[in-house]
């Protein structure tokens, strides 16, 4: 097995220099940091964790915490990973959700149980409920450096990378806008998720100055399922109000939507437009049809959390303490003019 003497050797510096790289890159010139990067790449060389703890004190070990381990969190945190390997840190998933019956029990025992594992600090990706925020006053008191990810937080000082589903939420009012749209629905993800209220409050700011408010008998359940849209929209179908353009929290309730639609007898975009969210492209491909939606920075979101968590860790400048992602709009073919305009 190489070691750190291995490493200076085939880079050709000194072992000191080695040793300032693992530390902070930024302590060696980038000569030097290329060199040592190559000869680690070179050696598979893997950083004695024990050893280093017993020399500097730190556990060079970042706890990452979610309530949610779908697919959405496991890009952010390979992501996470890939960047504190960066400079030497590896890291454990703590599930903050659990079981119902132990949520409450298992936030209250959190941060004990990350002591225990001696972690330096910690990166949160929360979703929207009182555990969650029990945890957040738990990594404000616990001394240690933490992130908080894609949770717009008004509480200044807490360093955070937060996505900016709010401008998206205008952006997709002002893309139906701009066709002439002006008969809108909007179907709702988890109401209780931030990302799912700020992109609601976005569509409908949009268009409420615009002069075309948006109702409530024009939101729709969705809970970001197609199967539980697909069910509410066949169901309150008779009584939906006349509408042209449809925005949805996320792609599944968009698609979700366009099979009840097409039940009716509609299409899109024949006689309606449709945008989702999160660009799930295994699910459009599967289902052959090209929404237009958004595409979240997802591997962005974990890395500069992990940088910032990274600067903090080794007492850098982090400037700002918030930075807010945005959104990219991916147009396809299910815009178009509303029917009364391709007519005309």
């Amino acid at each position: 097995m190489s070691n750190q003497r291995d490493v200076a050797k085939l880079a050709g510096v000194s072992s000191a220099s080695v040793s300032r790289f693992l530390t902070n890159p930024n302590l060696v010139t980038p000569k030097v940091a290329v060199a040592v990067e190559r000869a680690i790449a070179t050696l598979n060389y893997r950083l004695d964790h024990s050893a280093q703890t017993l020399k500097t004190g730190k556990s060079f070990h970042v706890g990452l915490l979610s309530p949610a381990l779908g697919s959405y969190h496991s890009n952010i945190f390979q992501a996470v990973e890939n960047q504190l390997a960066k400079e030497g840190y590896y890291c454990t998933i703590f599930d903050t959700l659990g079981p119902d019956s132990r949520r409450a029990a298992q936030s209250r025992s959190l941060l004990p149980i990350m002591r225990g594992k001696q972690i330096d600090g910690a990166l949160f990706l929360p979703l929207n409920t009182a555990d969650d925020d029990l945890t957040i006053e738990q990594l404000r008191d616990w001394g240690h450096p933490y992130v908080i990810l894609d949770r717009n937080l008004a509480i200044p000082g807490i360093p955070q990378v937060v996505i900016d589903n709010y401008k998206a939420g205008r952006l997709a009012a002002k893309k139906f806008l701009s066709l002439g749209h002006k008969d809108f629905l909007f179907i709702w993800g988890l109401q209780d998720f931030p990302s799912s209220r700020d992109r609601f409050a976005g569509f409908r700011d949009e268009l409420r100055e615009a002069g075309l408010p948006l109702s409530f008998d024009r939101q729709l359940e969705g809970d970001f399922l197609a199967s539980h849209t697909y069910r509410f929209t066949r169901s309150i179908w008779t009584r939906l109000p006349n509408f042209t353009a449809v925005f949805a929290a996320n792609d599944p309730s968009a698609l979700g939507f366009l099979k009840a639609a097409r039940e009716e007898g509609l299409d899109c975009p024949r006689d309606f437009s449709l945008i989702g969210f999160d660009d799930d492209e295994e699910l459009s491909s599967l289902i052959g049809f090209p929404l237009a939606t958004f595409r979240q920075p997802v591997a962005e979101l974990g890395i500069r959390g992990a940088q910032m968590l990274l600067d903090l860790l080794q007492a850098r400048p982090v400037d700002p303490p918030k930075v807010t992602l945005g959104v990219e709009f991916i147009e396809r073919g299910s815009l178009a003019p509303p029917p009364a305009l391709k007519s005309s």
